[in-house]
């Protein structure tokens, strides 16, 4: 039987989406921002059509004027560090801000290099500070107040997660199974993508398996607590715990039957979506999900 409850699945897809809490949050700070983000967007477009005082820099702004949007950059930077809270790297924002493998024809130090004085420029407008000092990496700290609604979807937000009903045909290399979750069937950068021949048709029988969670097994069993090196590695380590077991109380809750949505890399091998429960994450998570319908086979002596 197929499972139709579209409401419960795009409520589910609202919680815990950081597609859809991103495309949110860009929404909110475009209309308490405003100002802030218009001032950011002209003084980076400025600062791009400036002539650099050294050739190295002005070769490298020449190669990311034709590929950027500095509105669009902008928005999606102001985004990131007020999802990350009040304390980001630099070097982590610009990766997350140009995405790799780079896409601007350059090496990536060089791509970095460039993201992070775009990032400084853009900070210059009071949408966050950056922070020098110490002989440590600069740091990203955010002049934004998000609204309250938008913290425990923050701390929750992550990879798509199992669907409560059954994934959506997949209609061409841009299905993803979901409702309102967009995306590519490709793994990687925004450049992999496609639509030659995947072979959606396997990519859509492994998404039509029915899945559960073994109560017994999470009633007894925790994962298993790793010697940690650090205390930002322990905190990792609980919150990621915790997190699994709220989604897994969440798919208990909507009947204990979900399907996972697939998805190839460019050597075509697939793979899961998900983080917290995932057929393809440690023992402790494999362990914890069975079919759906149960078939007893026999084995012979």
């Amino acid at each position: 039987m197929r499972v139709t409850d579209y409401s419960l699945q795009e409520m589910y897809e609202r919680k815990y989406s950081e597609y859809l809490l991103r495309k949110e949050i860009s929404d909110w700070l475009e209309d308490a921002y405003a100002p802030q983000l218009e001032a950011a967007t002209q003084a980076l477009t400025d600062w791009l059509h400036t002539p650099a005082t050294y050739a190295s820099k002005q070769d490298r702004l020449n190669k990311v004027i034709a590929d950027l949007e500095p509105r669009e950059l902008v928005l999606k930077a102001a985004c990131m560090v007020s999802m990350q809270g009040r304390l980001t790297m630099q070097q982590a924002a610009a990766q997350m801000i140009t995405g790799f493998p780079s896409h601007w024809g350059m090496p990536v130090p060089d791509m970095v290099r460039t993201a992070s004085e775009i990032l400084a420029r853009i900070g210059w407008e009071d949408l966050y500070t950056v922070e020098y000092g110490g002989g440590q990496e600069p740091v990203l700290i955010s002049d934004m107040e998000l609204p309250a609604m938008f913290a425990e979807r923050i701390q929750l937000a992550g990879h798509p997660l199992p669907m409560l009903i059954e994934p959506e045909p997949l209609q061409s290399n841009r299905s993803t199974g979901y409702i309102n979750i967009p995306g590519s069937l490709i793994l990687g950068s925004r450049h992999n993508h496609h639509e030659g021949e995947i072979c959606r048709s396997v990519l859509e029988i492994q998404n039509s398996v029915g899945m559960k969670l073994n109560l017994d097994f999470l009633m007894k069993v925790d994962d298993i607590r790793p010697t940690f090196e650090t205390q930002e590695q322990e905190t990792q380590w609980e919150n990621l715990n915790k997190d699994t077991k709220l989604i897994a109380r969440d798919l208990i809750k909507a009947g204990n039957w979900f399907w996972f949505t697939y998805r190839v890399d460019t050597r075509g091998r697939m793979y899961a979506r998900g983080y917290q429960i995932n057929p393809q994450g440690n023992s402790w998570r494999k362990a914890m999900l069975e079919l759906h319908r149960e078939q007893h086979v026999e084995i012979d002596p």
